[in-house]
């Protein structure tokens, strides 16, 4: 890869939290059931029940904001592009920072991006809630963007925004103010995704991620997000 250059020793690092049985991302919601549809007796019967004749298949019900997820524009805009409309190019290979919470705050603003060449990379917001994940601790409490930081971020024309917290807006404020910083990236197609984790196993910058989930023509899907770092 000409980013790394040709004689560079790449590793892989996995941002995304695992979708199981009983997996819950977003407090409240309805969590996530797998079940066995055919099993591996029953398709084995099906087939006669001779060698190599089984295999298993399962059922999966879950909400589309589950485990570590991309959202569309069409999340917040009735016209706007499905997780099926996002072009590769917003999701392979995006040259990529980290920025890290600073001081006792729980938002990331404007001075957080003070001096960052941002211009067509992914940003990612570790703030280290996602140690929270799966408890009751994690809808709390948990580290968001400013709108003057979401603005920022699209005069910065920054690629993808990612943040390892419930929401890039404040979880705690909904019912009063909504969701603006979503409006203010998906608004200008920015695909933002949520539920991150690991953030700190990543360098500050000089590093690659990767997020591509199904062409679903829905407006949020689960996806598996890495990262593409030189291995030293």
């Amino acid at each position: 890869m000409s980013f790394f250059g040709e004689s560079a020793k790449l590793k892989y690092i996995d941002l995304s939290h695992s979708v199981e049985n009983g997996t819950v991302t977003y407090p409240g919601d309805p969590p996530v059931l797998i079940e066995n549809y055919l099993s591996r007796d029953m398709i084995s019967k099906q087939n006669g029940g001779g060698p190599n004749s089984g295999a298993e298949i399962n059922k999966i019900t879950l909400v589309s904001t589950s485990g570590t997820y991309l959202d569309a524009p069409y999340h917040v805009f009735k016209d706007g592009k499905k997780i099926k409309d996002c072009p590769l190019e917003k999701l392979v290979n995006i040259p990529s920072v980290v920025v890290t919470l600073a001081d006792d705050r729980n938002y990331f603003d404007v001075k957080d991006i003070e001096g960052l060449d941002l211009k067509d990379k992914a940003v990612l917001f570790y703030s280290g809630h996602d140690k929270f994940f799966m408890t009751p601790e994690y809808g709390v409490n948990s580290a968001y963007l400013t709108i003057d930081l979401a603005r920022a971020l699209v005069e910065n024309q920054v690629a993808f925004v990612g943040i390892d917290t419930p929401l890039v807006d404040d979880i705690s404020n909904l019912s009063d103010n909504g969701t603006p910083v979503h409006y203010i990236l998906l608004g200008e197609e920015i695909p933002i995704c949520e539920d991150m984790t690991n953030l700190q196993a990543l360098p500050s910058d000089g590093f690659m991620i990767t997020a591509v989930p199904p062409a679903v023509a829905i407006e949020s899907f689960l996806a598996r997000v890495f990262a593409t770092v030189i291995d030293k």
